[in-house]
């Protein structure tokens, strides 16, 4: 499944606005006050057994090469083209598989999908026409060449573009490899909570709002003993 996320833009004079949509009357918000809240529902693993179970492609590799920026979001009128007002940008890379740990892949290098960025939608005049910001997604990182990692994976099912990509069981679904074969979990750079974004011409102060807590069981975890923990789910 996707990462679930549902986005409810609600601008910090949520009274105004609220008024605004009875009247139909254009809102003027006080630039003190600007300001664009997000909450996003995520899809977490509990803990690293659960990734394990619902995960249907688990791969030690590496990232070798930045493919393209596509737009993931895609017109409800025509799953087949990209939607028009709606932004889900997301980076494509080539992967060097090293190993295999759970199920199958036809290839040595698969194409790896990581979210980027997001629309998000200043609804601050007569409801009507929103004007579009990006931001970065808060589970972003960005991958270091040469650095191994774990990733757990399954396949697009959306259509084109994204339909031959892989992408994360989720959203948090990278564990990086050190040298003497411990694993760390790649954690979301807390940062990305609060973010500027600039809207024609206005600034807005972006908060996200989302759990960013990391499965637990992985500090301390080699990669030896994840291969056995995989052995034992499929016996």
């Amino acid at each position: 499944m996707k990462k679930q996320v549902i986005l409810f833009i609600l601008p910090l004079t949520i009274v105004m606005l609220l008024f605004a949509c009875s009247t139909k009357e254009k809102v003027e918000i006080p630039k003190e006050e600007q300001g664009i809240a997000i909450n996003i529902d995520a899809m977490l693993a509990e803990n690293v057994d659960q990734m394990v179970k619902e995960t249907p492609l688990i791969v030690v590799g590496s990232f070798e090469r930045l493919i393209k920026h596509y737009n993931a979001a895609y017109d409800p009128k025509d799953p087949t083209k990209e939607a028009k007002n709606s932004v889900g940008e997301r980076k494509l890379f080539d992967f060097r598989v090293d190993k295999v740990l759970k199920g199958s892949i036809s290839s040595k290098v698969i194409q790896v999908s990581q979210p980027y960025r997001f629309s998000v939608t200043d609804l601050t005049e007569e409801q009507v026409k929103a004007r579009v910001g990006l931001v970065k997604d808060p589970y972003y990182f960005e991958p270091e060449q040469g650095k191994r990692y774990v990733l757990f994976l399954r396949k697009a099912e959306n259509p084109p573009p994204s339909s031959q990509d892989y992408y994360g069981s989720f959203v948090i679904h990278v564990f990086s490899v050190s040298d003497d074969q411990k694993l760390s979990v790649v954690k979301p750079d807390p940062r990305l909570s609060k973010q500027k974004v600039s809207i024609d011409g206005k600034t807005y102060e972006v908060e996200i709002h989302t759990s960013l807590d990391p499965p637990e069981g992985v500090d301390g975890l080699t990669l030896e003993q994840l291969e056995t923990k995989i052995k034992q789910r499929s016996s």
